[in-house]
C-alpha cells in the first residue's frame, strides 16, 4: 500500500476524512512506498515527530501528529491553508517547541542538541524568504555554512567550494553573481 502525506495526521490513520467544510478529504498525491531496509538491518530514522502537538493560545493546531523520515526518502506536506503545515515545519526544525510530544534529529531529542549542532544536520528554506539588503545568490548560499564556521570568521575556500558545488548540483551556478532580488521564483527556490 503506498503511503501519503497529509497535513491531518489523525485523519490519514483514517480517522474521520471530512474536513471543516464538511468536504471528503483525500489524499491529493499517492506517494509511492520507500524502499525499506532489510528487517535485520536497524535505520535509525534521521527525523522522527512522535504524538507531537502545538497550539496557538486556545487554538489547538495540530494534535499528535506522528512520522518517521528515513535516509533517502522525501516527504510532502499536503493541506489547505491554515492546517498547520508551516507549524509542522516549525517543529521539526526546531523554531518551535511541542505543547506534548517529542521530536527527534538522528534518535535523539532535538532539545538535547545545542542550536549549532540542529544548524550543522538540518536546514530549512523559506517558501519565501525576505531578504532587505542585495546579497548575490552564491552569498545567500554562504550563508548556510554558517553553523560550520566558527564566531566571527569568514568563509573560506573550502566554504566558497562547497557552496558552488551545491549551486552546481541543483543547476544554478550560471546566476551565482546576481542579486537575489533578480532571480525568478523558480531559481530562488533551487
Amino acid at each position: 500500500m503506498g503511503r501519503h502525506a497529509c497535513a491531518h495526521d489523525a485523519r490519514a490513520r483514517g480517522a474521520s476524512r471530512r474536513g471543516r467544510d464538511g468536504a471528503h478529504r483525500r489524499p491529493l498525491l499517492p506517494l509511492p512506498p520507500a524502499p525499506r531496509p532489510p528487517a535485520s538491518a536497524r535505520v535509525t530514522p534521521l527525523l522522527e515527530a512522535d504524538t507531537v502537538s502545538f497550539g496557538y493560545g486556545a487554538r489547538q493546531v495540530l494534535r499528535t501528529v506522528s512520522l518517521t523520515l528515513l535516509p533517502g526518502e522525501i516527504l510532502g506536506v499536503i493541506g489547505p491553508n491554515g492546517s498547520g503545515k508551516t507549524t509542522l515545519v516549525r517543529l521539526l526544525s526546531g523554531v518551535l517547541a511541542p505543547s506534548a510530544g517529542t521530536v527527534r534529529l538522528a534518535g535523539r531529542p532535538l532539545t538535547a542538541y545545542r542550536r549549532r549542532e540542529v544548524a550543522r544536520r538540518l536546514a530549512v528554506v523559506p517558501q519565501d524568504p525576505t531578504i532587505d539588503f542585495p546579497f548575490t545568490a552564491l552569498e545567500v548560499v554562504l550563508m548556510g555554512r554558517a553553523p560550520h564556521l566558527s564566531a566571527l570568521a569568514f568563509p573560506r575556500a573550502r566554504d566558497l567550494a562547497i557552496a558552488r558545488e551545491a549551486m552546481a548540483r541543483l543547476e544554478v551556478a550560471e546566476v551565482e553573481s546576481r542579486p537575489l532580488d533578480r532571480l525568478s521564483g523558480g531559481e530562488r527556490q533551487r
